[in-house]
C-alpha cells in the first residue's frame, strides 16, 4: 500500500541551484520498491552529486526532474521523465545514457528478464509537460503494453493527483505527497494492462 509522506520545505538545505527544496521527513529505505531505486539510479547517473539512490530522506527534489520507470511488455525497461521541467534542463540523450547504465547494472545483478530499454520523450500539451508517471501510463495504454507486476518506480514521491490516478487504475507505487508540483495534466486513459509476474 502506498505510503503518504510529508514535505519539509527548507530553502537553506540542499544545492543552492535548486529552488523550493522539499525533503520527505518520514521516509525510510524499506519504503522503496526495487524500481524506485532504478529510477533514482538513473537520476544519479544524470545528476552527479545531486542524488544518491540509497538516500531516501535527504533528497532535494522538488524542482529536479522526476524519473518514472516500469518493466513493460515482454521485458522493456520503459523510462519517462520531465527533463525540461524544473531547475535542471536536459534532453533525452542524457537520460538514455543513464538508462543504458542502469540496464547494464540490472543485468549484472541477474535480471536477465529485462531485454532492452526505451526512454520516452516528454509529452507536452499546450506548453505543459505531463508528469513522468502519467507519461508511463499513457504510453503503455496507447501501445497496449502491459506493466509487469502492475508496479512502477518513481524517483521521488508521487504528487497527490498522480497518486489518485495510479490508484484508480490499480497501479502500485511506493510513496506520495500532498500537493501537485507544477502543472498537472490528465493522460485521459481509463485502463492500463498489467501482468501478475513481478517486475524485478
Amino acid at each position: 500500500m502506498p505510503k503518504f509522506v510529508t514535505e519539509d520545505i527548507d530553502p537553506t538545505t540542499g544545492p543552492a541551484s535548486l529552488q523550493r527544496n522539499a525533503f520527505y521527513k518520514n521516509v525510510v529505505p524499506s519504503d522503496l520498491n526495487p524500481l524506485d531505486l532504478v529510477a533514482r539510479q538513473i537520476l544519479t547517473y544524470k545528476f552527479t552529486h545531486l542524488h544518491n539512490p540509497q538516500d531516501s530522506v535527504r533528497q532535494a527534489m522538488r524542482d529536479v526532474e522526476t524519473v518514472a520507470c516500469a518493466i513493460a511488455g515482454k521485458g522493456t525497461l520503459l523510462v519517462a521523465h520531465n527533463s525540461s521541467f524544473g531547475a535542471h534542463g536536459g534532453n533525452n540523450s542524457a537520460v538514455e545514457a543513464a538508462t543504458v547504465k542502469a540496464l547494464k547494472d540490472l543485468r549484472t545483478r541477474g535480471f536477465t528478464n529485462i531485454t532492452d530499454c526505451f526512454v520516452l520523450s516528454p509529452i507536452r500539451r499546450q506548453r505543459k509537460i505531463f508528469h513522468a508517471e502519467m507519461q508511463l501510463l499513457k504510453a503503455c495504454a496507447e501501445n497496449n503494453r502491459p506493466i509487469q507486476g502492475g508496479v512502477i518506480g518513481v524517483s521521488k514521491p508521487c504528487c497527490g493527483k498522480c497518486a489518485k490516478y495510479l490508484k484508480a487504475l490499480g497501479i502500485d507505487f511506493s510513496l506520495y505527497s500532498k500537493s501537485p508540483v507544477g502543472d498537472w495534466i490528465s493522460p485521459e486513459i481509463d485502463q492500463v494492462k498489467t501482468t501478475s509476474n513481478p517486475a524485478i
